[in-house]
């Protein structure tokens, strides 16, 4: 799992915003440490009034000021007005309102597995699988700030997945699996300029020795504590350290940050239990400090003994270090937050119990044994005996371990697999639909409420900054100095160009249209945007003829295009929604490719030096869907089940519902519901030509 960062609330926002502007610097980790500072466990109800991620799974959220960025393996959100939109593994809301926020759409072509915010929280950090993000390559980490758009000035590279990400001021510490990062050889942990994204000159610390499954070596977790001066590692390794060190920290490291050493905190615990556990492996997935750091929780998978969260005390006693207490949850647990008043878990569990402080030597002696019965479908488990049952949720107390009073429910298959603590209460991401029993997606939120102020840039010197053509079709740029900035980077149209150390530069490539120019530096920490006036500016071609272009779709679903000649041109380029389908030197073309849907096509020639785009009418231009056959379905009671029939429309996989809730899927056309009741109602859900229809059984 990520880092579990953790953001300023609204009074600390304020305060930091004070700050900020009158000594030009922004929070520190150590400020943001203490929003989890409840007083109370969150509620059972998740707020409803979210957009919903509707397939894959959230693997990572985070607060940035009034935003919440929610980060994953999914494909499409459902925003709060019930619109389906494509927005493939990152997307952010507001906090407040519970808007989908539209122009925060960066484009990725993998999922995210961590989020972090960055220093001065005027963006964030990620990583995952992902390589390219707006058609730019960032491979498998990056930094994006408030609005959505790529640091193109942080440019680290891993060779395989980030899981967890730490930052503070000056910098990124990445955990995953990778070997490499930025070409050095970083087995599972690296460290990089949070500035540029360049490796930290004699961090040589690593994964030594893979314990983890199938002899697999990870980190999976990163924290920092409140202090801002120990990191927090999660591994599945030997040990984690650096060349000469020999603590025997497997599991769990602690790194000094200022030294950049590993300390002595070690605990036998994993040494000595890790092969009782499934395959005999480590399978450590997440792990986090408490508010005040003295003490951390680690959460694992396993089988048998080692489902379980377990405390550790960061002081190290000299003496191997055993648990503050250990408690057992009987099935897989994968994430979790600390707050004041509770260490929330999530996994795949339906039964809790506590064993208290226990020694390494009571483990090895195997004080285990099975929760009392098999786990019911939607937490429908009672107590049982010392056996609390809480089902994929539970809220512990962070004395004792023991199960606290707080029983919400999810449908998650897999199981809870992020817990973000916030100020305003708990963010979550599990891979189903329905939380506390109300259908919110795969990311869900445990709201005190409140109002969190929006986002306030730093009051800075401004630049001034004015955009001329030239005779020529160039663009020329003036601004003013700003002190105490020495470099300036020149974007154009959201894209960077150059960085210099002048006041002044020269456009020579931008073709004819319009554009947005923008100067962006760097002071007291913060990045600021400052627009070019007139914005946009304009570039006009020479005077040439008009091309007009007509679309048509034909009976068999092509799209016949047609335009008038052009006295000089050779060649058209035909495009269709922004990309190149095929150069002709023809005055028609016909497309055979396009899907059902909505295109726009466009045809691209070069004149006199200039490049010209004439769109063709109508425009969008739509090519409809085959008429499909409609389902219906039959439920009837057959004995002491249900069975419920439907008629083929030609999909791959039905879906079966009761009472609202999925209950299984089958390429079949029927299905037996032994627990079915005359008192109960079923649907069939399926998805043809990009859409999802539900259809209630009579």
């Amino acid at each position: 799992m990520s880092a579990k960062p953790r953001i300023l609330g609204v009074a600390a926002l304020l305060a930091a915003l004070v700050t900020a502007l009158v000594s030009g610097t922004g929070n520190t980790n150590a400020e943001a440490a203490q929003v989890a500072d409840h007083g109370q466990l969150v509620g059972e109800t998740p707020r409803l009034n979210l957009p919903e991620v509707i397939d894959g799974i959230v693997w990572a959220t985070i607060q940035l000021q009034d935003r919440v960025i929610v980060g994953g393996d999914f494909l499409q959100v459902q925003d709060e007005n019930g619109a389906i939109v494509d927005q493939p593994y990152l997307f952010a809301y507001d906090i407040n309102t519970g808007e989908m926020i539209d122009d925060f759409d960066p484009v990725l072509d993998g999922e995210v597995r961590s989020l972090e915010p960055n220093a001065d929280l005027s963006g964030f950090y990620l990583g995952g699988r992902f390589k390219v993000i707006d058609g730019a390559f960032a491979t498998r980490v990056a930094e994006i700030d408030y609005f959505g758009e790529r640091n193109a000035q942080f440019t680290p590279s891993a060779d395989a997945m980030v899981l967890a990400i730490a930052a503070n001021e000056d910098t990124v510490f990445l955990g995953g699996l990778f070997t490499t990062v930025n070409g050095i050889g970083h087995v599972s942990l690296g460290a990089v300029d949070a500035t540029t994204g360049a490796n930290i000159g004699g961090f040589d610390i690593q994964a030594v020795g893979a314990v983890g499954k199938a002899g697999s070596d990870s980190v999976r977790s990163l924290d920092i504590n409140s202090a801002g001066d120990t990191l927090l590692v999660v591994h599945t390794a030997e040990r984690m350290g650096g060349a000469g060190d020999t603590v025997a920290n497997l599991g769990a490291a602690l790194i000094d940050i200022p030294s950049l050493e590993v300390t002595n905190w070690q605990t036998d615990w994993y040494a000595e239990t890790y092969t009782q556990c499934s395959q005999s492996a480590l399978q450590l997935r997440d792990g986090e400090f408490s508010l005040d750091g003295s003490y951390f929780v680690l959460v694992q998978k396993g089988n048998w003994k080692c489902d379980d969260a377990i405390a550790f005390s960061t002081a190290d006693d000299g003496d191997g270090n055993d648990p503050l207490w250990v408690t057992k949850l009987h099935d897989s647990v994968y994430s979790v937050g600390i707050t004041d008043t509770a260490v929330y878990v999530g996994g795949h569990f339906c039964f809790v119990k506590d064993w208290g402080p226990m020694t390494v030597e009571e483990a090895v002696a195997d004080p285990w044994e099975n929760k009392p019965e098999l786990c019911e479908s939607l937490g429908g488990n009672d107590d049982v005996g010392e056996f609390d049952a809480r089902y994929q949720f539970a809220a512990l107390d962070p004395a004792t371990g023991a199960a606290l009073d707080w029983e919400p429910v999810t449908n998650s298959q897999e199981g809870v697999l992020e817990i973000t603590p916030i100020d305003r209460g708990l963010l979550v991401g599990h891979d189903r639909d329905l939380v506390g029993g109300f259908s919110v997606g795969r990311q869900a939120f445990f709201d005190f409420g409140g109002t969190t102020p929006g986002y306030v840039p730093p009051v800075v010197t401004e630049i001034d900054c004015n955009a001329v053509v030239t005779a020529a079709g160039n663009v020329d740029l003036t601004w003013n100095e700003i002190p105490g900035v020495d470099t300036y980077a020149v974007r154009r149209d959201g894209s960077w160009l150059l960085s210099v150390n002048a006041q002044s530069y020269t456009d020579t490539t931008a073709a004819v249209g319009q554009h947005t120019y923008v100067i962006r530096y760097r002071l007291a920490g913060n990045t600021i945007d400052a627009t070019c006036s007139p914005d946009p500016i304009t570039i006009a071609p020479e005077p040439v003829d008009e091309l007009t272009c007509e679309a048509v779709v034909t009976a068999a679903g092509n799209v016949d295009l047609t335009w008038n000649d052009i006295p000089g041109v050779d060649t058209y380029a035909v495009r269709r929604d922004g990309s190149w389908l095929a150069s002709v030197d023809a005055e028609s073309y016909t497309d055979t490719t396009a899907a059902v849907g909505q295109h726009t096509y466009v045809i691209r020639y070069r004149l006199a030096g200039n490049t010209v785009d004439a769109t063709c009418s109508p425009d969008p231009i739509t090519i409809a869907p085959e008429p499909v056959d409609e389902l219906t379905c039959d439920a009837t009671v057959v004995g002491d089940g249900v069975s419920v029939v439907w008629n083929s429309i030609g999909v791959d996989t039905y879906q079966v519902r009761r009472n609202g809730g999925w209950i299984g899927q089958t390429a079949g056309l029927s299905y037996v519901d032994p627990d079915g009741t005359e008192a109960d109602t079923y649907q069939v859900r399926y998805r043809q030509n990009g859409t999802t229809t539900t259809v209630d059984c009579v």
